[in-house]
């Protein structure tokens, strides 16, 4: 069952989301599958509302979309000591290197407003990556990995709040 707060959903709630957002492939005539590898000990964790759906959107547009024949996006989430790592990967067509460096150069220094790109996908990653911030602490944020032809991996790193 999905629950949410006013301040948060639980992982399991998000991935009641994430469900729904499987109702693209229609959209993407069944171009992509969505595997999920959520760890158990992750299911109630609170996060922060609309974390991880424009992750996934940014997947489809930007790295399937424009990817010839069927494409994946993986969701996975796993804790440590006092941290959540939630990744969304997919198998689409990544970022050039030099593009890469500057997003994750200027997300790890926090310049929202100084991505260079006014891309909604810079700007999206942007915001997740302050919310975080703000929220959890500067050790804390989006860190992006890519290999052009090969897909995109973004990871969110998040504190665990009790």
């Amino acid at each position: 069952m999905c629950h949410s707060s006013k301040t948060g959903l639980t992982i399991q709630a998000h991935s009641c989301g994430i469900n729904r957002l499987c109702l693209q492939s229609i959209r993407f005539n069944d171009r992509f599958t969505l595997h999920s590898d959520v760890a158990e000990d992750t299911l109630y964790i609170q996060i922060p509302k609309l974390l991880v759906q424009p992750v996934i959107e940014n997947a489809l547009k930007h790295g399937l979309e424009v990817k010839r024949g069927k494409g994946n996006i993986w969701i996975s989430a796993f804790r440590t000591a006092n941290r959540l790592e939630i990744a969304v990967e997919d198998d689409g067509v990544g970022i050039s290197p030099t593009i890469l460096k500057a997003l994750n150069e200027k997300l790890a220094q926090g310049q929202a407003e100084r991505l260079g790109s006014s891309t909604t996908s810079n700007i999206g990653l942007a915001n997740i990556n302050e919310r975080i911030k703000l929220i959890y602490g500067t050790d804390y944020g989006v860190t992006v990995l890519s290999a052009e032809q090969q897909g995109t991996r973004v990871i969110l790193s998040l504190g665990i709040l009790s």
